[in-house]
Formats: C-alpha cells, sequence, structure tokens
C-alpha cells in the first residue's frame, strides 16, 4: 500500500505539471536563419516592471551594434506592428503580429538604419526583478530579406514515437522535468514489480518447504500477488498517460521558418452541399501564398 500511495502521488505530481511554465526553445537554441541578410539574435534584459524590462531590451540591441563597431552612437527608436494572416492545415485563417523595429543610428557622424523584427519573449521574475528574453530578427544588410517567423507549440506524431520510451516525448517537447517524473515513476514500477513478485515467489516457496506454517505464508504470498498486480496497474495507466500526453499537450514555443514567396498546401476532408439538402464529402485542397 505504501508503493501505491507513493506512485499515485508521483502521478498527482505529473498531472500538475501541465501548468509548468515552459521556457521557449529558442532561448537555449537560437533559430538557424535561411539566408545571410538577417541573423537571429537573443537578448537578456532586466526591470523593475515588464515594460522597463521591453525598454532595456531593444536599448541592448542597439548596443550590439555599438560593441561591433567599437565606437558611440545615438540613436532613436521606431515602432510599428505588422499582421501576416496565414492559414495552418486544416485551419481557419489567422493573423501573427510582427513588431517591426527600426532604429537610426549615428556612428561617427555617419548614419546607419538598424533594422530588426521581434519574434518572441519570455520573462520571469528573478531577485524581485523582471528577466526578460527576447528574440530578434536582426537585418545584416541594407536590403535584408527576413523569412516569415511562426511561433508553434505543437511538434507532431515525432513524441508519441519516442515515448514508446516513457518520457521521452515530454522532454522532446521542452518538458524535461515533467518527462524525468514519468520516467522515475515507470522505473519505480518496475522495480515494484519485481520486487513484488520476488517476494510473493518466495513465500510461495516456503509453502511447499514448511506446511505448518503454509496458512501464514499463503496470505503473505498473496499480499505480495496484490502489491505486484497493483504495480502492473500503476504502471500500465502511467504508460497510457504517457502516450496520451505526448500525443495531445503542447510542448516549449519554439521557431518554424518559411522562406518568403513559398507556397503552403494543405488537405482536409469537408463536407460539401448542393444547395438541394443533399450533402456528399469531398477533400479540400488550398494553397497559400
Amino acid at each position: 500500500m505504501i508503493l501505491l500511495r507513493f506512485l499515485c502521488l508521483i502521478l498527482l505530481a505529473v498531472n500538475g505539471l501541465r501548468l509548468y511554465a515552459q521556457k521557449p526553445v529558442w532561448i537555449a537554441n537560437t533559430p538557424k536563419e535561411l539566408n545571410y541578410t538577417y541573423k537571429f539574435i537573443v537578448i537578456t534584459s532586466y526591470g523593475a516592471n515588464l515594460e522597463e524590462a521591453r525598454f532595456d531590451a531593444k536599448d541592448r540591441l542597439a548596443d550590439n551594434k555599438q560593441l561591433a563597431e567599437g565606437v558611440r552612437i545615438t540613436r532613436n527608436t521606431r515602432e510599428h506592428t505588422d499582421i501576416h494572416k496565414f492559414r495552418k492545415s486544416n485551419g481557419p485563417l489567422q493573423s501573427e503580429k510582427t513588431q517591426r523595429i527600426s532604429i537610426d543610428m549615428s556612428i561617427d557622424g555617419e548614419k546607419y538604419d538598424l533594422q530588426a523584427n521581434k519574434i518572441d519573449e519570455y520573462a520571469q521574475m528573478v531577485n524581485g526583478q523582471v528577466k526578460l528574453y527576447t528574440l530578434f530578427q536582426v537585418a545584416t544588410c541594407s536590403d535584408p530579406v527576413f523569412d516569415n517567423v511562426y511561433l508553434t507549440e505543437k511538434y507532431g506524431a515525432v513524441p508519441v514515437l519516442m515515448s514508446l520510451v516513457p518520457g521521452a516525448g515530454q522532454m522532446y517537447k521542452g518538458s524535461y522535468l515533467k518527462g524525468g517524473c514519468i520516467l522515475g515513476a515507470e522505473i519505480a514500477c518496475v522495480a515494484g514489480i519485481i520486487l513484488c513478485e520476488n517476494q510473493r515467489a518466495d513465500y510461495a516457496n516456503k509453502v511447499i518447504e514448511q506446511p505448518r506454517f503454509a496458512k501464514e505464508y499463503n496470505t503473505k504470498a498473496n499480499n505480495w500477488a496484490t502489491g505486484r498486480n497493483l504495480a502492473i496497474g500503476v504502471a500500465g495507466a502511467l504508460y497510457v498517460y504517457n502516450l496520451i500526453d505526448a500525443a495531445v499537450t503542447n510542448g516549449a514555443r519554439r521557431v518554424k521558418l518559411k522562406p518568403v514567396g513559398s507556397a503552403e498546401f494543405s488537405c482536409s476532408p469537408c463536407i460539401l452541399s448542393d444547395g438541394l439538402n443533399q450533402l456528399s464529402a469531398g477533400v479540400q485542397l488550398s494553397l497559400n501564398f
């Protein structure tokens, strides 16, 4: 019973990790650019509140050029937001905002225009301050070609396949704590099954070897068999949960890139009507540019 309670507590803890805030993948793994006219930069900034941290991020972004040139600069920052409409496969038309930043800079009296797109941000409280991670798409030439950037928490079927090893799918999606708990709980279940079965077999042998204590040993053997069966049930339930969680739960936010001007093809089933109350099944094809 102690084993069962321990495993149930682990299951509850693992389920509670759904609310655990995940750091976006791009914080540790900066996305790879599709062309040489821009680069991705992750800026870490601080502030008493989120707005101060955002202001500090733009200040540090401009300072990147100053460090590269080794000179003092003056700057004036302008911002505007573009709305990019796109359609995900089998879904409605959606909008994604891109905050474009233009920084007018003067380097040794010579004007320079730093162009950048703010892609995403992630904030956390550290020692009473807001620590902000911001992902920028920064031009490396005067006429950059910024590829389309999409943020997604979906990972497709890969995590489900990886979750044949318990917890591996969750780790692939960035949920290392949850994946570790699932793997640890599954190992504990297997260890419990082995322990209970060994004890059951031991008492079963004693029933044969010491018949006068058969009733006592048989009771203990049955108790260990019950513990083994409970551990098998918990292990099976946890394994199924592991597969379902890997399939339906969102992972850490990540960046996907699509070259400018590329087309996106989608195919989805749909119900068609001829206007006379006649319905038929069909397939909807769409090509977005």
